[in-house]
């Protein structure tokens, strides 16, 4: 693996379209057999590296233009490059089945389904919990961005009517989104933290050790953060919406998108353990299907069709 790291704008509404451009002019002039794009803000230029001899693979990660933050402007451009995406490139994927389903009735593109992976916690512990002052199943936990679209906003408004003396770590930033953080924070209940934002172990340490995990977003496909906490066997409170549904299914605790949907969820879980232990044995069993060795597998067996190189028999899973 070679990292490359090129500029870019920063500036909310160019940073992401003017790196993707870049990277894939850079890509054009490396002459690769295959490039993989995430994301649709750089649709349209996705035929730079194919004048080029490359094939295009593009993950198209949710349906971005109904995402809050982005103006008129801005949005329109979106629905522009989610149509103009199936022209530049060679090969859609989609994370999620409903975003697949939405790609083949309004645009009539197949695509190929291939989920996020779930990571295992760290062996050693990098004492994030320890410097954050709470234990293991001693705290709920939300993590995202801090976007209009992923509610941080309610979920704080919702745990101040939650009667518990667990504390609720939100972690995450939003380096755009300066008014609406300030409104996230705005708070006199001790009991909510916001730490910033923690990557790496110290992120599965605190995902590992969470009593119960929010995932309050409501566009998007399959999200990360919460097909980890499936793969750490945590009791999730989720938003009701089909994407959710289709990684969760019966191993979630859903919500109807309302603050005091969400009160109620949070206090069921926080007052019944044994309706805890259930949801974790139920996304211990469903953690299996977000194996990353399998999902590698998967992009690998795509990119060597494109390639007219597919792999040896002896290289592919059982």
């Amino acid at each position: 693996m070679r990292r490359v790291v090129l500029p870019t704008v920063r500036l909310k509404s160019l940073e992401k379209l003017v790196h993707s451009v870049l990277s894939l002019v850079h890509a054009a002039g490396s002459a690769p057999d295959v490039v993989l794009v995430l994301g649709i803000a750089s649709g349209p230029f996705c035929a730079i590296p194919r004048l080029a001899g490359a094939r295009v693979v593009v993950n198209t990660d949710g349906l971005e233009w109904r995402r809050r933050k982005w103006g008129r402007l801005a949005s329109a451009y979106l629905r522009f490059a989610e149509r103009a995406v199936g022209a530049a490139a060679d090969h859609l994927v989609t994370d999620a089945l409903c975003v697949r389903e939405y790609y083949r009735t309004v645009h009539g593109r197949a695509t190929s389904f291939i989920p996020y992976g779930a990571r295992k916690a760290p062996a050693r512990s990098p004492g994030v919990l320890r410097a954050l002052g709470v234990e293991p199943g001693g705290y709920v936990l939300y993590v995202s961005r801090f976007d209009p679209e992923n509610n941080a906003l309610l979920v704080r408004r919702a745990y101040e009517r939650v009667r518990t003396d667990l504390p609720l770590l939100m972690v995450g930033s939003a380096p755009f989104a300066d008014r609406y953080v300030r409104e996230v924070r705005d708070t006199r209940d001790r009991r909510i933290r916001f730490p910033g934002a923690i990557y790496g172990d110290g992120y599965l340490e605190l995902q590992a050790g969470a009593a119960v995990y929010i995932q309050a977003s409501e566009v998007g496909g399959t999200h990360p953060a919460l097909v980890e906490a499936l793969g750490l066997g945590r009791c999730v409170v989720a938003n009701d919406v089909p994407e959710h549904r289709e990684v969760l299914e019966e191993a979630g605790l859903y919500y109807d998108g309302s603050m005091e949907g969400l009160q109620r969820r949070l206090q069921a879980a926080l007052d019944d353990p044994g309706l805890r232990a259930v949801c974790e044995a139920g996304a211990r069993r469903l953690a299996a299907r977000y194996d990353w060795d399998d999902i590698t597998d998967e992009y690998e067996r795509l990119f060597g069709r494109l390639a007219s190189r597919p792999l040896p028999e002896e290289a592919r899973p059982c």
